[in-house]
């Protein structure tokens, strides 16, 4: 259908190029709308992502200083408990060494009297030897006594 210029209705080809000028508009409009408001959430994106970083390098910071404060305070008192654990060592290994030196004056004091003890005894044997071989002994020889010991009878007749 051809439109008669004389006629004021417009043709059907005008009608469908102003609906198409009018669609192009209205996206070229809602491009340019939009795109000022994507480029304005990128960058409170970046903006978002700038403050994770920070808050994130800021945290391994205060992460980092206070791991090296917590191996201080480890180390103080690993270094305290040595010292102690030393000091209770060296305590012990002087109760020790007193302990053993009180230990040797008490056998060296009492060995004296366990060497006559022993003599005492080897003498009795020695005598006791002799008569089991048939060699007389005197009845004195035959029951030597330890010293300050006395015979039976010497007890019974009060001597």
């Amino acid at each position: 259908m051809v439109a008669d210029p004389k006629s004021d209705e417009p043709s059907e080809p005008a009608i469908g190029d102003r609906a198409q000028d009018s669609l192009r508009a209205a996206v070229e409009r809602t491009l340019a709308a939009t795109a000022g408001s994507a480029s304005e959430t990128r960058q409170i994106a970046r903006d978002l992502l700038d403050e994770v970083a920070r808050r994130g390098e800021e945290a391994r910071e205060d992460l980092a200083r206070r791991g090296e404060a917590a191996r201080e305070g480890v180390n103080r008192r690993a270094g305290a408990a040595r010292e102690d654990l030393a000091r209770r060592g060296d305590e012990a290994g002087n109760r020790l060494a007193d302990a053993i030196a009180d230990l040797r004056l008490a056998v060296r004091d009492d060995s004296g009297g366990l060497g006559e003890r022993i003599s005492v005894i080897e003498r009795r044997l020695a005598d006791l030897e002799q008569i089991f071989r048939g060699e007389r002994v005197s009845a004195d020889e035959a029951n030597p006594k330890a010293e300050g010991e006395s015979s039976p009878r010497e007890a019974d007749s009060g001597a």
